[in-house]
């Protein structure tokens, strides 16, 4: 966490998962391959959430503890 790239405070860490993607096509008329490639990136964040006692769940269900 810093002034360059701030992050919220219930973020525990962020990052980005980086890739390529890859088309290729044949052209009919002269059987020459064409390749085309991108780079992409996909930021993330990882936010941690306080679920309580362990039976949370059980009061959206109408269940008791």
């Amino acid at each position: 966490r810093d002034a360059s790239s701030p992050i919220a405070d219930d973020v525990l860490s962020a990052g980005a998962f980086t890739g390529t993607a890859k088309l290729s096509e044949v052209n009919p008329k002269t059987n020459k391959t064409t390749t085309r490639s991108w780079t992409f990136s996909l930021p993330f964040n990882l936010i941690g959430i306080d679920q309580g006692d362990q039976d949370w769940w059980a009061d959206d269900w109408g269940e008791e503890n």
